[in-house]
């Protein structure tokens, strides 16, 4: 039986994996013919910014962990011009003085491209999102995102 510090180990390396897989798959467009083929399973996904060079682009890292997975997070959330509490929507709302979620979701389509790595691995618990969120917390601890908030990380 593996002991605390062995399974830890062997999580930590397959996150990374993750992670680095997630790196690099290709930038999506935010348009009707991508987001329809967002998944509902659980994972983690990066907004990139268009108009930055490729060492700052990453603007904002998530999880999806809840029912729906990606597909609630991305989709009904983040990119709903009615659903007001999309922490990523907020900031960019607050640092562009837009003063309406339909304007900000308009921004994001527009200013954004993303990708998503879908996770659901046969004995880690999508339920609990502990895994995933450790893949997360890789991802912002390597990299400063604009839109994160900075108490997150750790």
């Amino acid at each position: 039986m593996k002991n605390l510090f062995e399974k830890t180990r062997e999580d930590i390396q397959l996150a990374l994996i993750y992670a680095e897989e997630l790196l690099n798959i290709d930038k999506l467009e935010l348009d009707e013919n991508t987001l329809a083929n967002v998944p509902k399973e659980t994972g983690i996904y990066i907004f990139y910014s268009k108009n930055t060079n490729e060492e700052k682009d990453k603007a904002y890292i998530g999880r999806a962990i809840g029912k729906n997975g990606l597909y609630q997070r991305i989709i009904r959330q983040h990119l709903n011009p009615k659903y007001s509490k999309s922490v990523f929507k907020l900031a960019v709302a607050k640092k562009h003085s837009i003063h309406s979620m339909e304007r900000a979701t308009g921004f994001i389509k527009n200013k954004y491209t993303f990708a998503y790595r879908p996770i659901n691995e046969k004995g880690k618990s999508p339920e609990n999102g502990s895994f995933i969120k450790l893949i997360e917390t890789l991802l912002l601890y390597e990299f400063e995102t604009e839109y994160n908030k900075k108490e997150t990380v750790f």
